[in-house]
């Protein structure tokens, strides 16, 4: 049977469904129990009597009890759900110390009305997202183009309203984009100001121990910060190997699969490991005698956070969860969500998604261009925040981020950037983004053109991970490893992998 590359890793259906019954269970059995001391915790805060406390409404990563006061309004009681979020206190924290940081560095509003908690949050039943707006847009355009008797993809004059919301989240992206640390990670609070004190906490770092029963012995310390961007490239490219060589269940479909999988991943660490990845700023100084910058990331940042109202303006920015300051590369990168759907979603196919993706890539360069404009003209401005006013729209290398968000499109950046944060979607983008690109050229595709790359001694290994993994998918089953045996295991395999 024909592979698939257009699809990556299942998740470990064994590993997922224990935390979605756990979810489930709370969601359940939390609500009565909960009834109380969220009422006395909302109004220790919010002044107003209580009305009622709805049933909750749960998200991806959150549970949500909306609160109802009496004489109107009403206020929403956020909880990480305890199998979806693995380190619930952490990314409570983190998130918290960056809605604060959002607050004062920006002009990004954070609610509606200001109150801008992170466990009590304003409830808004009005307003709707960009999200919204750009899906029927890009709805409309698609309706139009299967009207065609032969498909043709052409450019479509954009719409107002696309271009309005375009122009929305450039200003935001280009506020974010002058936000900078001196170390990679995530924020903690430190009286009055802020520092980066802990370890990064992305989505994917969350996400693996739930999806692919990944030891969290193997994840970096709380503690751990980073002082280089290639560091982090370096965590990500080993994460891919380690992640398929523990996930025991619904990892490979056969044995070329696993082939592809393994070799993909092989290539994608040496590319990193041998600094030949693009790169969209380089580093303060070739000699390092001046320390890396970093620059602000969310990993979840879309539309779909950004609330506006009747006229399309903006009233609150939501959900900061999984922020860190990141490689600056990750800030450069052009939005993935000009699209709305990942390319790594099945709402279109991959090869549609990077046909069409250019396209939309054009209109809103175009918007953040003019934003660049009006932002350097009005610096100087008495509206502009103290503490915005000397933070320049160009970055240390001087290119302005339209700029930066060209080159890393145009080089492969932010294939490389989105493949290192997306193990479960990586093959499609290494296969089809990635490898030719890096590799040189591959007419089978896949892992058959590519074995000569391996030293002999990892081929042979690779056999036998072959085989292992084979056996693991058969017997179904959820593995409890110890710290000691996961990190044996781990030295083992990378060792044939030098």
């Amino acid at each position: 049977m024909a592979r698939n590359r257009d699809e990556g890793m299942f998740r470990d259906s064994l590993a997922w469904g224990q935390m979605s019954d756990l979810d489930e269970a709370f969601i359940k059995g939390r609500t009565e129990q909960l009834r109380q001391p969220i009422i006395q915790f909302v109004t220790k805060y919010c002044q107003g009597q209580v009305g009622k406390l709805h049933d909750p409404i749960s998200g991806t990563y959150n549970t949500v009890w909306r609160l109802d006061f009496q004489h109107g309004g009403s206020v929403c009681f956020r909880v990480p759900k305890p199998g979806s979020v693995t380190f619930p206190d952490e990314k409570t924290r983190i998130e918290a110390a960056t809605l604060r940081y959002i607050a004062e560095k920006t002009s990004i509003p954070d609610s509606p009305t200001g109150l801008g908690a992170f466990i009590i949050m304003d409830y808004v039943k009005h307003h709707q997202t960009l999200n919204s707006v750009l899906l029927k847009e890009l709805e409309d355009q698609l309706d139009e183009m299967m009207k065609q008797e032969s498909y043709v993809l052409k450019n479509y004059p954009p719409s107002k309203n696309m271009v309005h919301a375009y122009r929305e989240m450039a200003s935001i992206l280009l506020q974010l984009s002058r936000l900078e640390m001196p170390k990679l990670g995530s924020l903690a609070v430190n009286g009055d100001s802020y520092e980066v004190a802990t370890r990064p906490l992305p989505q994917d770092i969350n996400d693996l121990p739930r999806n692919a029963n990944y030891p969290k012995h193997l994840l970096p310390p709380e503690d751990k910060t980073y002082s280089s961007s290639h560091e982090w490239y370096s965590l990500f490219a080993d994460r891919h190997i380690t992640q398929l060589i523990f996930q025991h269940n619904d990892a490979v479909e056969s044995e070329a699969d696993c082939r592809d999988k393994l070799v993909a991943r092989y290539l994608f660490r040496h590319l990193i490991r041998n600094r030949k990845y693009p790169q969209a700023a380089a580093p303060a100084s070739t000699d390092g005698s001046e320390p890396e910058v970093f620059k602000f990331w969310c990993d979840d940042l879309r539309p779909n956070s950004v609330l506006v109202d009747e006229d399309m303006k903006i009233v609150g920015v939501i959900d900061w969860e999984w922020s860190y300051f990141a490689p600056s590369s990750f800030a450069s990168d052009p939005p993935w969500w000009l699209m709305i759907t990942k390319p790594d979603f099945d709402i279109i196919d991959f090869d549609s998604w990077c046909e069409r993706y250019p396209i939309q890539l054009d209109v809103f360069l175009k918007v953040l261009e003019e934003e660049e404009r009006k932002s350097a003209e009005t610096a100087e401005s008495s509206s502009v925040k103290p503490q915005m006013a000397d933070m320049s729209i160009r970055d240390t290398d001087g290119k302005p981020l339209s700029v930066r968000m060209r080159e890393n499109w145009d080089s492969g950046a932010f294939w490389v950037n989105f493949a290192a944060r997306k193990p479960y979607s990586f093959e499609p983008m290494f296969w089809k983004q990635i490898d030719e690109r890096f590799f040189g050229p591959n007419p089978r595709g896949g892992y058959e053109d590519r074995l000569s790359l391996l030293p002999e001694r990892a081929r042979r290994e690779m056999e036998w991970l072959v085989a292992r993994k084979m056996k693991e998918d058969r017997e179904h089953r959820l593995v409890d490893w110890t710290e000691h045996n996961a990190r044996s295991y781990v030295r083992a395999v990378f060792s044939s992998f030098r």
